[in-house]
């Protein structure tokens, strides 16, 4: 898992760098 910032407004919505890495 990165650590990446929680607040990213250029995501899709229902998509967050959580989900990017949880495939």
């Amino acid at each position: 898992y990165i650590d990446r910032p929680k607040k990213l407004p250029e995501f899709p919505k229902g998509f967050t760098p959580d989900t990017e890495f949880k495939n």
